[in-house]
């Protein structure tokens, strides 16, 4: 229908947007196999008017101002997932310039960063990958995994409209939602590896504002 359109992914929040872009003719097939390969989602290049930047994981909201120094302190090292803080004119500094008062704020010398929630990681070129929210990250005997690491892996295969991946009971379970006709996939051997078990359900739980992003909280809820 319209043959000459650019389709681009947007990758951004409500605080920020846009804050990276990716356009469908970019994506290239070794970008397509490391997202089936457990890299992640590929969000693309972050635009020329904000700052990106990559936090521990752990960083628990500061009650205080940052020196520049302490924030520098809080960045992981390249090439390491983190989460993504942004700054930039186009990204909203919060209502209030206490940062007891904005968890969502990190305040550092004369910049406010917005916390995206999300973790990321750079590549050598320079664009971002996506691994999921930071607070659905699994943690256990067998090391750490991100939701999208598997769940952008797995959507790959057409029979599969929404993916979920969470820890329920010890457990790492893949929650699946299928495309009509339903039809259950044969998993990679490597995300087999990856999960204890899978779940097929008739619908994976979204978050009421986007209808969108999974809604980790109350899938648990579920399982």
């Amino acid at each position: 229908m319209a043959p000459q359109a650019e389709i681009v992914a947007v990758y951004g929040s409500t605080e920020a947007e846009p804050i990276a872009l990716l356009s469908h003719a970019d994506i290239s097939a070794s970008d397509r196999q490391a997202m089936a390969s457990g890299h992640g989602l590929l969000a693309g290049r972050p635009v020329p008017d904000i700052q990106l930047r990559l936090i521990r994981e752990d960083t628990a909201p500061p009650r205080r101002r940052l020196t520049e120094t302490e924030f520098q302190d809080l960045l992981v090292p390249h090439g390491t997932p983190g989460e993504i803080v942004v700054s930039g004119p186009h990204v909203h500094p919060g209502q209030s310039s206490d940062p007891a008062a904005e968890p969502t704020k990190l305040f550092a010398g004369p910049t406010v960063w917005h916390r995206t929630g999300d973790t990321g990681q750079l590549a050598p070129d320079g664009r971002l990958w996506l691994l999921g929210r930071s607070s659905a990250r699994i943690e256990d005997a067998r090391g750490r995994i991100h939701p999208f690491q598997i769940e952008a892996a797995v959507l790959t295969d057409p029979s599969i409209r929404r993916a979920a991946l969470a820890s329920a009971h010890g457990r790492r379970v893949l929650v699946l939602e299928l495309s009509h006709p339903p039809h259950l996939p044969q998993l990679p051997s490597w995300v087999q590896a990856q999960i204890d078990d899978v779940r097929v359900v008739r619908r994976i739980p979204l978050d009421r504002r986007h209808n969108a992003k999974v809604d980790y909280v109350k899938l648990l809820k579920d399982l």
